[in-house]
């Protein structure tokens, strides 16, 4: 955990530079960061399910079609697409475990999104490498430090003093 945490204050220090969000949009990110992480959850498992049939159905026509030779292909795709599962799926996870400590503004449900992050970012850069998808790979990295901005601007919102602040307001 102490890795973790010397990770995230190295993206704090790239992040601290940054024009920030005005405050009332930093109450609302912080207000709100709780649905849009269950939206964020529940994209994860709508794409599960379709990789899960897309994958069985790929895998079923190349064999059927290309024989021997097909199911050669199919085999390490159907391993890739295991993997790129069970990933999305520990993130997912990670993010509905989030959900209810963000809507506490406890430091934890921060924490997890952060940690979902970083496996999402593994995972898109493996599997760009993995498919030779430089472009893929760039749009990826670009839409991880978009999401890293918004996630950093809210926070110093999720500590114990955060927690405080969200109890008088409500």
């Amino acid at each position: 955990m102490e890795s973790i945490s010397k990770l995230e204050n190295t993206f704090a220090e790239w992040y601290r530079g940054m024009p920030h969000l005005p405050k009332k949009g930093r109450d609302w990110l912080r207000t709100n960061i709780w649905w849009i992480v269950l939206v964020w959850a529940i994209i994860d498992i709508a794409m599960v399910v379709m990789t899960v049939m897309g994958s069985f159905l790929a895998a079923l026509g190349l064999t059927v079609v290309g024989g021997v030779i097909g199911a050669f292909i199919a085999g390490p795709l159907v391993i890739i697409q295991l993997l790129s599962v069970a990933g999305t799926l520990v993130e997912a996870v990670l993010l509905c475990m989030a959900v209810n400590p963000l809507q506490a503004h406890a430091r934890r449900g921060w924490r997890l999104v952060f940690l979902a992050m970083l496996l999402s970012v593994v995972l898109s850069v493996i599997g760009q490498i993995l498919t030779f998808d430089l472009v893929g790979l760039l749009w990826g990295l670009l839409w991880a430090a978009a999401f890293g901005y918004f996630l950093f601007e809210v926070r110093d919102e999720f500590t114990e003093e955060g927690r405080v602040r969200a109890r008088r307001k409500a």
